[in-house]
Parts: structure tokens; C-alpha cells; sequence
């Protein structure tokens, strides 16, 4: 018999870490290797890293290299011991340093 929360992606707090906020857990979970949890926060921060990429980018695919990168980041990412932020604050963290480092890239190799 089930509570009924798996089945609607609700984590309870009971499973959670002490300490480990509700919305860090993603990311906790993709530091583990939890290859679940990766296609997890690629389909539910996908559609925004996209578009943060794709106002950010000139062409499409700019937009789609910045977009693996972003992942391809974010997959590696370590979180410092301490830091106890949620995915979404990680996850803008890591898109603007990407698209930053995308933009500067394309401005000294065109000119």
C-alpha cells in the first residue's frame, strides 16, 4: 500500500535529509549519482534553462550548445558543504555563469 505521494512527485518531509530543505533535494540527489533525479531536473527546469539560453543566445544553436552545457554543469555540480540553497537558485547560478561564459566566448572569436 502506497500514501499516494509518489504517484504525484511529492516528496514527503519524512524522507528528506535533517537540516536539507524540500527544494534542494534534486540537486542533493543528482550529487548522489541519481541518474532519476537528473532526468527529473531536466524535465522540470529544461523549458527555463531554454529560454534563459535562447534570450541570451543569438541563434538556436547557440541556445542548444549553451543548453548541454548548462546541463553537462549541472550534472557535475558539487554543492559547497555549507550551502544549503534550493535547485532553482543553483540551477540560475549555473545558467548565467554558462550563458556569460557562452556570450564572452562568441564576442572574441567574431570580433
Amino acid at each position: 500500500m502506497t500514501n499516494g505521494l509518489a504517484e504525484t512527485g511529492i516528496i514527503p518531509m519524512r524522507s528528506l535529509e535533517p537540516g536539507l530543505h524540500e527544494s534542494a533535494y534534486l540537486i542533493k540527489r543528482i550529487e548522489q549519482r541519481d541518474r532519476q533525479a537528473f532526468s527529473e531536473c531536466v524535465s522540470r527546469y529544461g523549458p527555463f534553462v531554454w529560454k534563459l539560453a535562447k534570450l541570451f543566445t543569438s541563434s538556436t544553436a547557440e541556445a542548444e550548445a549553451a543548453t548541454e552545457e548548462i546541463f553537462s554543469d549541472i550534472l557535475h555540480y558539487q554543492a559547497p558543504a555549507a550551502a544549503r540553497r534550493g535547485d532553482r537558485e543553483i540551477i540560475v547560478e549555473i545558467a548565467r555563469k554558462r550563458i556569460l561564459q557562452h556570450i564572452k566566448t562568441n564576442r572574441i572569436l567574431n570580433g
